[in-house]
Parts: structure tokens; C-alpha cells; sequence
């Protein structure tokens, strides 16, 4: 719940991977003031490289654009399952993001056309979209 999350940012100074599957109980509000609460603690000495929010289906847009903006050390990022987020969100994760890692299979607003923007953007990063291409990275091909 966002409750627990709120305890959790105030014990995670060191946090470097963080897996919150399925937690249905987790709002955009609650990431926002997590994100916001690691990136302002001036005790957190870790840093936060691996984020799983697979099938938070509560989440939207804004919970990626507070990734975006305030855990920008975060190189693997799971959306699994995060119906909700759009190509809108997609479009927020910047050249200067450390995203290396994105999955997005599941996320069915995300569109194709959303993916290729951002593998324009960020030719380096690896992004799994569709479930029959799991663990198959994007090809130029794909970019057409």
C-alpha cells in the first residue's frame, strides 16, 4: 500500500532494487511521494538501479514521469502489466535518463509508434514491448 511505501522510503538509505509486482494497493500518489522522498533524502546513500512495478495496475503516466524526474539513477525499469500508461509517459524518459532496461509488454496503450520514438531517442536502451518478443531486443527492422 502507499502507506508501506512511505515507511519504506524513510528506511532506505542503501535500497538499490526495489520489486513491488503485483502490489495493487499502490497509487500514483504513493510512487510520486516515494520518488520524491528518496531523491530529497540526504541520508540515502544507495542508489536505486532496479525498479519492478509488474502489474501495479493502478499506476499511470504520472508515476513514470516521477520516475523520470526523480530516479534518474534507475537503469532497469519494469512496467509490466501497467495497462494505464500511455505513449505519453513513454515520451518523458529523457536522452539524460540512466534507463537501460525497460519493459513495457502488457502495457496496451503503449503503441509501437511510442516504442520507435523512444528507441529514436534512446537508440542504446533495450526494450522489451510485446510478449512473443521477450528477452528478443528491437532490430532496426523493427524500427521501420
Amino acid at each position: 500500500t502507499d502507506a508501506s511505501l512511505r515507511h519504506l522510503a524513510k528506511l532506505s538509505a542503501r535500497l538499490e532494487m526495489l520489486q513491488l509486482g503485483g502490489c495493487k494497493g499502490l497509487t500514483d500518489a504513493g510512487l510520486c511521494e516515494f520518488a520524491a522522498a528518496i531523491a530529497g533524502d540526504t541520508e540515502h546513500t544507495g542508489t536505486l538501479l532496479k525498479l519492478s512495478l509488474m502489474n501495479c495496475s493502478q499506476l499511470t503516466n504520472t508515476t513514470l514521469c516521477a520516475i523520470a524526474e526523480h530516479l534518474t539513477e534507475v537503469r532497469d525499469l519494469c512496467i509490466y502489466g501497467c495497462y494505464r500508461m500511455t505513449d505519453d509517459a513513454i515520451i518523458r524518459i529523457k536522452r539524460s535518463s540512466c534507463i537501460s532496461r525497460l519493459n513495457t509488454s502488457g502495457c496496451y496503450k503503449i503503441s509501437d509508434m511510442g516504442i520507435r520514438y523512444l528507441m529514436q531517442v534512446r537508440p542504446t536502451m533495450l526494450v522489451y514491448h510485446k510478449h512473443r518478443d521477450f528477452y528478443k531486443p528491437l532490430t532496426a527492422r523493427d524500427l521501420r
